[in-house]
């Protein structure tokens, strides 16, 4: 995950923002690891509302993007009441697929670096090409 730990100069990020919650931590006291794979998610939703195309209205319109690959490297606990940015950025896509790169930060402290990719798929549940309303709005 080198090529991605950081976006390169110039490339347009997200962030989301969360509070761990106390369900959210395991018996030792820190983040389930689960949880950051939901929080990629919420991530990702949040990006497509931002660029004004909530994650409902692709799911009207008979898409979905849906996890193809995921990874985490774990590098910092994070605890109850900390509050977490989320980092992303998209660091490549082809006709059918999204590539993101995420940074997972409790301030200035990396607590995980993670990589996903989407596929685009129709209702039929088959891969399709990105509809164009959400091609249109990535810069």
């Amino acid at each position: 995950m080198n090529s991605e730990s950081s976006p390169p100069p110039g490339t347009p990020t997200h962030t989301w923002r969360t509070r761990v919650a106390y369900h959210e931590c395991d018996p030792m006291g820190v983040v389930h690891h689960a949880v950051h794979v939901q929080w990629l998610g919420n991530a990702r939703s949040d990006w497509c509302r931002s660029l004004g195309l909530p994650y409902h209205k692709l799911e009207d319109q008979g898409w979905w993007l849906a996890v193809r690959g995921c990874s985490v490297i774990y590098e910092a606990p994070a605890r109850h009441d900390e509050c977490v940015e989320v980092n992303l950025w998209l660091t490549s896509r082809t006709s059918t697929r999204m590539r993101h790169a995420y940074v997972l930060q409790v301030g200035d402290r990396v607590i995980a670096r993670a990589r996903t990719e989407l596929v685009c798929l129709n209702r039929n549940w088959r891969p399709c090409p990105i509809p164009p309303a959400l091609l249109d709005l990535i810069p």
